[in-house]
């Protein structure tokens, strides 16, 4: 056998087993997706579309799964973003989540950090509104500090503690973590 073609044809066996031994992950909403104030009453929900609407964006339609495990997460949403507490893919208009416990609100990401679960899914949203009213290249092409810092913005919540992260800003020293830098995104939106 052509050792040229050895290593191309390990990879596909190797991903086609792989798929084929693997289990998605439980879907929260296994269709797409349309928040509007007639379909929901919740107090969270509404204040979500309010800001929305505020903000001249479109409502958010796609899909939603939330992962039960760490390597679930990490298998949908590849190495760079392994340490998320979720990830949207612009192309499908799918959303995965770490692993949540939809019942206390929380999620965990894969370095530990935790977060109020409907803020992670309400900033996720805002990124498929975001590519809707917009499109996809204009959003791909908007600088990383004003897309994360609207979706923290309207998620109306951090990882990050905020009268910490104002202390930070405030004497110049700032944390190196991830979500400091999307806390100060979300302070240069808000501001």
């Amino acid at each position: 056998m052509n050792k040229t073609l050895l290593i191309p044809i390990t990879i596909l066996l190797l991903l086609a087993a792989a798929f084929s031994i693997y289990r998605l992950p439980n879907i929260v909403l296994d269709s797409p997706i349309t928040v509007s104030k007639e379909n929901n009453s919740d107090t969270d929900v509404l204040n979500y579309l309010k800001k929305i609407e505020q903000h001249k964006l479109p409502n958010p339609t796609g899909e939603v799964f939330n992962c039960k495990t760490d390597n679930e997460f990490l298998f949908f949403s590849m190495i760079t973003h392994r340490n998320s507490f979720a990830i949207t893919k612009p192309f499908t208009k799918t959303i995965y989540i770490a692993p949540s416990n939809i019942n206390t609100n929380i999620t965990r990401a894969r370095q530990g950090g935790e977060r109020v679960y409907t803020s992670v899914l309400y900033h996720e949203l805002t990124h498929l509104s975001l590519n809707k009213k917009y499109g996809l290249l204009k959003t791909l092409l908007t600088p990383k500090w004003k897309i994360e810092g609207i979706c923290e913005f309207i998620a109306n919540d951090s990882s990050f503690d905020i009268e910490e992260g104002m202390r930070l800003i405030k004497n110049n020293t700032p944390d190196s973590s991830y979500s400091f830098k999307y806390f100060t995104y979300r302070i240069a939106i808000d501001y």
